[in-house]
């Protein structure tokens, strides 16, 4: 296919550089995190837009992989609310620094929700491993 002087190609460019708001994302995490977390990754994914140009984000999905370092009763009778005060132990983490409408890190989240933490992988392995792959979906709920 011959493409002339005159044709104009369309391309989408993601206007936010996920690979470095993940880095910095994860550094602020660790910082965040406490004893009760060794933080192995933390990034940012699924970056959904208002628009078409890509210019007033809506929506992000981050992912963290972690040791948890606090209990986590076995028995079955306590074990899901234990993973429920972690889920929200990590949401409350990763409330504190969020991407606002533009793809800036801004420290608070009074302009987003942050969904329910999903925990899709773990290896638990009572008194010696509680590693655990958990997302949480930010929506921005107001423009700066």
């Amino acid at each position: 296919m011959i493409i002339g002087s005159n044709t104009k190609i369309n391309v989408f460019i993601d206007m936010v550089n996920t690979e470095v708001l993940s880095e910095k994302i994860k550094y602020l995490i660790i910082t965040e995190a406490g004893k009760d977390f060794n933080i192995i990754s933390a990034s940012i994914d699924d970056v959904i837009y208002f628009d078409f140009n890509n210019n007033t984000i809506k929506s992000y999905y981050v992912d963290i992989r972690f040791d948890y370092l606090g209990s986590i009763n076995p028995n079955v009778r306590y074990f899901g609310e234990d993973l429920r005060k972690m889920s929200d132990k990590v949401r409350d983490i990763v409330g504190r620094y969020v991407l606002n409408s533009k793809g800036k890190i801004v420290s608070g989240g009074e302009n987003v929700t942050i969904g329910d933490g999903v925990i899709f992988s773990f290896n638990y392995i009572v008194h010696e491993s509680q590693e655990f792959a958990i997302s949480f979906k930010v929506t921005i709920i107001s423009e700066d």
